[in-house]
């Protein structure tokens, strides 16, 4: 497991400054295509982190 940072709760000063994103797969459940995990895996997260 890789902690990419810490998020501290007390800096939180509104439900708008904080987003959860909780999606992600293995290359197993993809049926072994390393594309359909990457854009599981980082292509999503990225467009929605784009995004908010």
């Amino acid at each position: 497991m890789i902690l990419i940072g810490i998020l501290n709760l007390f800096e939180i000063k509104s439900v708008d400054d904080m987003f959860i994103y909780f999606l992600g797969t293995t290359i197993k459940l993809v049926g072994g295509s390393k594309e359909a995990f990457r854009k599981v895996d980082h292509d999503y997260p990225l467009c929605t982190g784009r995004v908010g």
